[in-house]
Order: C-alpha cells, then structure tokens, then sequence
C-alpha cells in the first residue's frame, strides 16, 4: 500500500513541474520585454504569445508516446529521462534567441509535458484499480497547482520592487531578471522532478496477476455507442460533436488565462497583483478537477457540459464590465480557471461513457488534439485582432463560439430525453 502512495506523490510531483506554463499569462510581458532590450527591438507581446500554442501543439504530440514508452521500458526510468530532458530544455531557452526561445520553451518541452501526462497516472492505478477518480484526482491536481507555489518565487525573482510597465513593458533593469529567473525555477523543476520520477514505485508481478478487478475494467466494453476499433470511434458523429465542444470550450479560457495580466494591467496598474491573480487561480484549476469530478458521480454529464457552457458564455460577456475592479476582476479569472479546468474531468469521462472503458480513453486522446487549434485560435485573434482584445471587444466572440457548444448540447439533451421516453413506451408495451 506504501508504494502506492509515493507513487501517487511521485506523480504529484511530476505535474507540479511539468504545469509551468500555467504561469505564462503571468511572464508573457517580461518575455517581449528583455528581448526588446535583447536583438529585437520592435517585439510585442502578442507575438511572444505564440509559446502557449507550441506548448499544446507539443503536448498533442508527445501525449502519444508516454504509456506506449513506459510499459515497454519502465514507468520510472521513462520519468527519469523526460525529466531530464524537460528541463535540459527550458535551461537551453534561457541561452537563446526568440524564435530558439519559442521552440526551447514552447514545443519542446510541451512534448515532454504530453510524454509525462498520463505516466504516473497509469502506474499509480496498478496499485489502486478501484480509486481510478482518487488516483487522478490526486496526480493531475498537481499539474493545476503549478501557479500557486511558483507565481509568488517568479514574482519575487522577476519584479521584487512591482516596479510598473511602461507603454505595456518593462524598463530594462526589470527585464533582464528574466532570464536568471527562469534559471532558478528551473533548477527547482529538476529537484522537484526528479525526486517525484524516483518515488514511483513498480507493482510484484503476482500482485497484478492477481488483480483480476482490474483486469476485467480494462477489457470490458460498457459503451453507450458501440465501437470495435479506434477506427471506428473516428466515424460516429458523438465523437466529432465533443470534440468539438472540446475545441469551443477551452477557447475562452485559454485566452484569459495566457493574457490575463496583459488585458488586466490596463485597468489595473498593480504588477503583484496579477502575481496573486495567477497564484489563486492556479490552485483553482487545480481544485476544479475534484469538484466537476465529484459532481459527475451524482449528476448526468450532459447537464454538467450544459453548466460548463453557460459559464463561459456569462463570463467571457461580462469580464469588460468588470475589469477595473480588483475583486471582480480576480474572481472571474477564477470563475474562468474553474470553468476551464473542469473540460479536463468532464470529457474524458464523456467518452468513456460514449465509448466504454475500453475505447474511451482512445477517443478523448483523440479529442485531446483539437484543444491545441483552440490555442492557436486565440493566438492568432489576439496577434491581429490585438486593439479589439485590449477594448474587450474580443472576448464577444467568444461568446458566439460557446453559442454553438451551447446549441450541440441542447440538440443531445433533446435526443436523450426522446430515447428516454420511447425506452419507457417499448417497456410499457
């Protein structure tokens, strides 16, 4: 039992590092900022943005390999390595220029964040088969709480006198703490990382030959759509409905989340509060992967979605009217973490209702790409649609986009209800 614990907080550790890019909506102007100081004197943040859709690009890439790497060589020994090799890569960002930069501190290692993702998870389970909701909980609340222990530390390390932006960047004594800083949070990811690769723990041979329970989920096929391939999941129309719900929901998120501070910092003129911002609503997106996972054992996941939409929507309408102030505007960025990390419990759990336990984790891995064109999305509306972003304008959009996650999920809300009630006529009969 022991070894299953440390291997839950190995995981945790593991995701702790590998969630950094949650901080980037807090370090996206410190960024444009030293390599305007640095060789690229016209740079804006907007373009700097362009590492948070490398980072997803590079996690849709790398997600493929893990479980495949790590039950052929070692849960463990595969951690190890993609420990090493993640944080060999953001040190080689700190040495770069920007466009070594974006790739060093965006593609790169979101490939290894993808390897890492579900690693720890698939070997904690082994050790509690039964506690599949616990086990990834506990694992992935970790990849959530990245901003709240290293927002205050980059703070600190970055801007220690809150001196203010200018024109929207910082004066070069600001700046050129950049890159020292993301040196000595890297060496805290390497700690961190290695000592949670080595806590995971390998499962006696006889003990999981024994454990026919989870022998028994792993095969059986529960699916409410049925399916005998991965090939066929591609040809059923639940699967692109949610995926692309999955592809509208994240988009607001993703664009609060990376540019809070950039859109904020206007009406708010306080640089260690958008440090607090990001810390809180780390931890929020974080604990958001309990509660939607908790909600989800009492409530039907089509209402569940149906909430999750009318969220965004409200949110992404009414943020312009309440960007001045600091209370508001700190609760709706957690309103939006909440909202947000909640896509990332309830739609794996989606498709292993659509799907099956056999098939379902197949489909979300599949659904899971669309997420990093939802990024690219937002990128490429905030880089030339920018004055529309800064007046707010931007986020209406947004509103429209989630309009037709909205109209998908009422159209499956009604064919639930009318299967319902023609079960009930055929069992009446």
């Amino acid at each position: 039992m022991w070894k299953g614990f440390l291997s839950i907080f190995g995981g945790f550790l593991t995701h702790l590092v590998t969630g950094a890019f949650y901080f980037w909506g807090n370090i996206s102007m410190n960024v444009s900022s030293y390599y305007r100081f640095n060789g690229y004197p016209d740079i804006e943040t907007k373009t700097v943005s362009a590492v948070f859709p490398a980072i997803y690009f590079g996690i849709a890439i790398g997600s493929q390999f893990g479980i495949h790497l790590a039950r052929r060589f070692g849960h463990k020994l595969i951690s190890v390595v993609n420990m090493l090799c993640y944080c060999a890569s953001m040190y080689a960002a700190t040495y770069s220029n920007f466009y070594f930069f974006v790739f060093f501190q965006g593609l790169l290692p979101g490939v290894f964040i993808g390897i890492e993702y579900l690693i720890p998870v698939d070997n904690a389970l082994k050790f509690f088969p039964s506690k599949k909701g616990m086990v990834t909980g506990l694992i992935l609340c970790g990849f959530g709480f990245t901003p709240l222990v290293f927002n205050p530390i980059l703070q600190k390390l970055l801007n220690p006198d809150n001196i203010l932006p200018v024109n929207g960047y910082y004066p070069e004594d600001v700046a050129e703490n950049l890159m020292k800083s993301l040196r000595i949070v890297t060496t805290i990811y390497l700690v961190l990382g290695l000592i949670g690769a080595f806590l995971m723990q390998s499962i006696n041979q006889s003990d999981d030959h024994d454990d026919e329970t989870y022998k028994q989920k792993l095969i059986q096929n529960d699916a409410q759509v049925s399916v005998n391939s991965q090939f066929d999941i591609l040809k059923k129309k639940e699967f692109w409905l949610s995926t692309f719900q999955v592809f509208c929901l994240t988009g607001f998120g993703f664009i609060l989340i990376s540019h809070y501070k950039e859109y904020g910092i206007v009406h708010i003129p306080d640089d260690q509060f958008f440090s607090l911002v990001g810390m809180i609503g780390g931890f929020t997106n974080g604990l958001s992967r309990f509660l939607w996972s908790f909600l989800l054992d009492f409530i039907n996941y089509k209402y569940l979605v149906f909430i999750n939409i009318v969220m965004a929507m409200i949110l992404a309408a009414t943020i312009n009217l309440i960007a001045d102030s600091k209370f508001l505007f700190m609760l709706w960025v957690i309103l939006t973490y909440l909202q947000y990390g909640g896509l990332y419990t309830l739609f794996p759990g989606i498709c292993t209702k659509q799907f099956g336990t056999k098939f379902g984790p197949l489909a979300y891995n599949m659904a899971f790409n669309s997420i990093p064109f939802s990024n690219l999305t937002q990128f490429l509306l905030t880089l030339y649609f920018h004055d529309q972003f800064m007046n707010g304008q931007l986020f209406y959009i947004y509103v429209g986009i989630n309009f037709l996650a909205l109209i998908i999920q009422v159209y499956l809300l009604i064919n639930e209800g009318q299967r319902k009630r023609l079960s009930s006529v055929n069992y009446t009969e």
